[in-house]
């Protein structure tokens, strides 16, 4: 009898934990916290950078698209010279006129059909992104140097190229 009460008591005693296996308990499962919460964090910081880069891809990817069935449809292509002009490139077609503007947002094409009201489309870019547009016979190019890296993810280089179609005027450069 002496014996079970003996081993009643020890047993009771070996049943709860003391205070510094709680406390050692606690401290490996912070560091545990505060590591997944690191990870999840950088994970997060991550996807939102890869979003900010496929969207400015996309953007670019349709600003390409547009230009060059612009520029292939047209019959005559002027590029401004003056980098105070209002506008980077004019683009006309039989029905409609286009132009290319920079804007503080990003680059603007505005299409002005004959026989109905303007179409203004804006394809977004960071704030600092310079345009240039430039026509070699019937080449015409428009391309972007991006702001310095930093500026809300990694730059996004934008160069396009396009052919004026076979029914545009050979003659008429570059204008002022």
């Amino acid at each position: 009898m002496r014996h079970a009460a003996q081993s009643r008591r020890r047993g009771f005693a070996r049943r709860g934990a003391s205070l510094i296996e709680l406390l050692a308990a606690l401290t490996a499962s912070s560091v545990v916290m505060a590591t997944a919460v690191g990870l999840v964090h950088r994970s997060y910081s991550l996807e939102c950078r890869s979003r900010r880069t496929i969207s400015g891809e996309r953007t670019a990817l349709g600003l390409a698209r547009a230009f060059r069935a612009d520029v292939h449809g047209a019959g005559a292509a002027r590029c401004a010279v003056a980098p105070d002009a209002p506008w980077l490139v004019e683009i006309e077609g039989a029905s409609v006129r286009v132009t290319y503007a920079a804007t503080v947002h990003g680059l603007e094409r505005v299409a002005r059909p004959v026989d109905g009201p303007p179409m203004r489309e804006l394809y977004p870019f960071p704030q600092g992104t310079s345009w240039r547009a430039s026509r070699d016979g019937r080449i015409v190019s428009l391309s972007a140097i991006p702001p310095a890296i930093g500026a809300g993810g990694p730059p996004i280089v934008v160069e396009v190229v396009a052919a004026l179609g076979p029914d545009a005027i050979a003659a008429g450069g570059e204008t002022p």
